[in-house]
């Protein structure tokens, strides 16, 4: 019995290794896929002309200017 007990938990361990080497594999794509965002964006963002493109069209949407509206309520409660 002492045998299959070792089998077993040979097993089970090489199961655990396979695993954790699958995870590994799968971070390292992760983390390479990050990097190349980044130093993507960064390039990207170190363009003069590409960032007053983004300034303009942010002014455009209106995204930076501080204009507050009153929220008007279209439904008063109850209606008789």
């Amino acid at each position: 019995m002492k045998n299959s007990d070792s089998i077993h938990t040979a097993n089970i361990n090489r199961w655990k290794v396979r695993l954790m080497k699958t995870f590994e594999r799968l971070l390292i794509k992760v983390i390479i896929i990050q990097l190349a965002c980044l130093f993507f964006f960064q390039f990207l963002l170190s363009r003069e002309d590409q960032i007053f493109d983004l300034t303009k069209l942010s002014r455009y949407e209106g995204v930076t200017s501080n204009n507050y509206t009153k929220i008007i309520e279209t439904f008063n409660g109850t209606h008789k």
